[in-house]
């Protein structure tokens, strides 16, 4: 006879008072219900939840100490994938509740950290305690301000956990696995596999918390395509597995002799998290005392193509001459600067690229150009990677480039800074055949002013989790969005858009745009909020664009958008609105009302707005 559990999750701020030990008591006033019913011997199964009287369907799978839930065509917690663990007693709710704490300090410092929380969990005629934590897919990318990328565990071998869509997946796994084993072999550096300053950032704050070589608390690894860097996270297992890896980085030198928490940090992680429903639990965190020496670095790529072309000079490097021919990969290391001076030209031909650890300067002037070519339409641009400081670019064109490829090394766009600061000046990217004409990935703060974009292939500008200020640019035929922004605050002053395939405004993954004073003439769609962002216009003409105004909800994951416009003009158009019922567009201070339940079928089905060509 099948037993049949039937559970009921409360959920929503809550607080514990154990009353004796091994009994546990969640007393919260507001508390929403999930109830998910399956049979224990048929679970790996199409079942449902009910969240309210909204049906979800789960797979659920028993797991060593709990279970492991699939959502399908939903989210719960917006999460597709959940783990659910067992709690034995007061102690186990310390220790969750000190991981739950971890994982909030590593968002606080911008690395990697899991979704978690409490549970009260109703069997039956019995009550239980869970701990609830996210599961491997996109999300934990998505929600850390990451780009998609393999995320995997290791025992004896990597074990892939989730995969971009898009990627080869047994490529990079083959990729990967050979230099990690050439790691551990000793053949290569750690720094050739690790992003060693978030490694170490990482395990610094694990042995801080006294978690270091936990034994439920599993390291897992996320492949960050930008970088081409592994990076750690955590995880709790009841059944933790032998982890090679976890071994050897710690006990590698460069590893532990970078590992430090001083009094500043520990004070800045206790009042980032002193909202925290925890914080009164906040561990009396271990300092750390830095090494009197640290290990030089080696760059881990083949740097040739940067000593051919580049020389050192008192304020950094220049290149050697003013018109210079790049046909292979120009890696330049980290901790210098790097010059270009007005009327220099860098054609970049078969291929050749340039991906830069140390910040970059260019110094064009008025009447007297940098240029960066590709005479052959092979050019993979210019990217700037974790350079943490200050690049500038002034009166600077980047034209006819591609994105960049590199054996599994692949970027999106013509030009990219990533963990990257950059401030534009009266510069042109022009003629780019990449997905993004201008790509600012986690690089904040930036200034864009007095630039245009004009014939990208697909998105003109692309900010990802960066924040700054876009001023005085034009964007002129535009094959797909002219701004498109997630997980961003930016604002737009004095733009113009001229022909823009697709969308001239798009905010996307809880950003907020504040527009002022621009001029849109000739898109599908005008202004574009989506999946929790926020878009303020005014003082503003739009023009000849088929939707005026577009919010709605894409990602289960996130909210319904907001849009309001003030003095804003519009003629020529087929529709004034799209608005998704409970998204918002205020005009002029009044709420707009007509509310349409098919805008996704709209611009999906591509009525309107462009599929994104990638």
């Amino acid at each position: 006879m099948l037993r049949v559990f039937t559970i009921l999750l409360f959920v929503s701020f809550l607080f514990f008072s154990c009353v004796k030990k091994g009994e546990i008591v969640l007393q919260d006033e507001k508390v929403k219900d999930l109830k998910v019913s399956f049979s224990s011997e048929n679970l790996d199964k199409n079942h449902l939840a009910f969240i309210g009287k909204e049906e979800i369907k789960i797979v659920p799978v028993s797991i060593v100490g709990g279970f492991n839930i699939k959502v399908k065509k939903n989210t719960i917690f917006s999460k597709k994938v959940f783990d659910l663990y067992s709690i034995q007693d007061s102690n186990s709710v310390a220790y969750f509740q000190k991981i739950d704490l971890f994982q909030a300090a590593l968002k606080a410092e911008k690395l990697i950290g899991l979704k978690s929380k409490f549970l009260n969990v109703s069997f039956q005629d019995s009550i239980a305690t869970m701990f609830f934590q996210e599961g491997f897919d996109k999300r934990i990318i998505e929600s850390n301000k990451n780009r998609e990328g393999l995320l995997f565990t290791f025992s004896d071998q990597l074990n892939v956990e989730f995969c971009p869509k898009r990627a080869n997946k047994d490529s990079i796994k083959k990729t990967t696995s050979i230099v990690i084993s050439d790691w551990l072999n000793g053949k290569v550096n750690v720094e050739c596999v690790f992003d060693l300053r978030k490694t170490a950032q990482f395990l610094s704050l694990q042995k801080s918390f006294d978690l270091l070589g936990s034994k439920n608390l599993a390291l897992n690894y996320y492949l960050n395509p930008v970088s081409n860097l592994l990076e750690p996270f955590v995880s709790y297992t009841a059944q933790k597995t032998q982890d090679a890896i976890e071994t050897k980085l710690l006990t590698e030198q460069k590893v532990v002799e970078r590992l430090v928490m001083n009094s500043t940090e520990i004070e800045f992680l206790q009042n980032e998290l002193k909202e925290h429903i925890y914080s009164s639990n906040f561990p009396s965190l271990k300092k750390i005392e830095a090494a009197d020496s640290i290990s030089g670095l080696l760059s881990c790529l083949d740097i040739t193509g940067f000593n051919e072309y580049f020389e050192k000079v008192d304020t950094g490097y220049l290149l050697k001459s003013k018109n210079t021919i790049i046909n292979k990969a120009v890696i330049i290391p980290a901790g210098s600067k790097i010059h270009f001076n007005s009327g220099d030209q860098v054609d970049f031909q078969s291929k050749g690229f340039i991906v830069s650890k140390s910040p970059v300067f260019f110094n064009g002037s008025q009447g007297d150009l940098i240029k960066v070519i590709s005479t052959d339409s092979t050019g993979m641009g210019i990217h700037v990677i974790n350079a943490g400081t200050y690049s500038q670019i002034n009166y600077t064109e980047f034209s006819n480039q591609s994105n960049l490829k590199y054996g599994n090394w692949s970027l999106p766009s013509a030009v990219t800074f990533y963990e990257s600061p950059v401030k534009i000046d009266h510069s042109y990217f022009i003629n780019n055949q990449s997905e993004d004409g201008l790509n600012l990935f986690r690089s904040y703060p930036f200034e864009v002013s007095n630039t245009t974009f004009k014939n990208t292939f697909s998105d003109a500008f692309d900010a990802d989790f960066s924040d700054g200020t876009l001023t005085n640019c034009n964007f002129i035929n535009a094959g797909n969005d002219a701004i498109d922004i997630s997980g961003s605050i930016i604002v737009v002053k004095g733009c113009v858009f001229d022909k823009v395939a697709d969308k001239a405004l798009s905010a996307g993954e809880d950003s907020k745009m504040t527009v002022d004073s621009i001029k849109i003439d000739g898109a599908s769609l005008a202004v574009v909020a989506k999946d929790l962002s926020k878009v303020i216009i005014s003082n503003s003409e739009i023009l000849n664009s088929e939707v005026v105004y577009c919010a709605f909800q894409k990602k289960q994951e996130f909210g319904p958008s907001t849009i309001v416009a003030n003095n804003v003009t519009f003629t020529e158009f087929k529709e004034e609105n799209l608005i998704e019922e409970k998204s918002t567009l205020k005009v002029d201070g009044e709420k707009i009302h007509n509310y349409r339940d098919d805008v996704r079928k709209y611009l999906y089905g591509n009525e309107f707005g462009k599929e994104t060509v990638k």
